[in-house]
């Protein structure tokens, strides 16, 4: 009989283990599918931070494009459109990049995401995350590119000789190449 004790006593014990690590995998994978949603989450948070961001420098860059051929009376009034042309694609060029950062964080966050998933063993939900890290990432080139556009332009308003503001061109110029060195890494 003491034989089959000692035979019992580690099968008993691994009975007794067994469900407690079965909880434990299970609880591993509930905290990671709840890191991964909220990941998700934060992701959602900051394209929805990018929107918002994307629209006004549209309407910047648009209302700089409509002062930029504004027939004007005077040739003040030329240069001073002109000047103004240019604080504005300063302006919308600062929102694109302010969103470029936010879609950055969040192609971060959707990446953060899906390996949450992963953990959790959740493989469909893992590559619709990784598909959206992509399209994040993506919209960081379209911001960025958007965002040199403007500071070339910017360049370009400040640079005319009726407005004479060349530091401005040149800080615009600078800021136009920086843009560019940034869009080339992420091609």
């Amino acid at each position: 009989m003491a034989e089959m004790r000692k035979v019992w006593m580690p099968v008993a014990l691994l009975a007794l283990l067994l469900p407690a690590q079965v909880r434990a995998d299970d609880d591993a994978e509930a905290r990671a599918r709840d890191k991964a949603r909220e990941w998700r989450r934060a992701a959602i948070n900051r394209e929805l931070a990018a929107l918002p961001r994307v629209v006004e420098a549209e309407r910047l860059r648009k209302t700089a494009d409509a002062l930029r051929v504004a027939q004007a009376k005077t040739d003040a009034e030329r240069s001073l459109n002109i000047g103004r042309a240019g604080d504005l694609a300063m302006q919308s060029a600062g929102m694109e990049q302010g969103a470029a950062s936010s879609f950055n964080a969040a192609a971060s966050d959707w990446l953060r995401s899906a390996d949450e998933y992963r953990k959790a063993g959740d493989l469909m939900k893992k590559k619709t995350a990784e598909a959206n890290a992509e399209a994040a990432t993506e919209n960081v080139a379209d911001a960025t590119e958007r965002a040199a556009e403007c500071y070339e332009l910017a360049a370009t308003s400040y640079a005319r000789r009726e407005v004479g503001k060349a530091l401005r061109a040149a800080a615009a110029s600078d800021k136009a190449a920086s843009a560019r060195e940034r869009l080339a890494r992420l091609k």
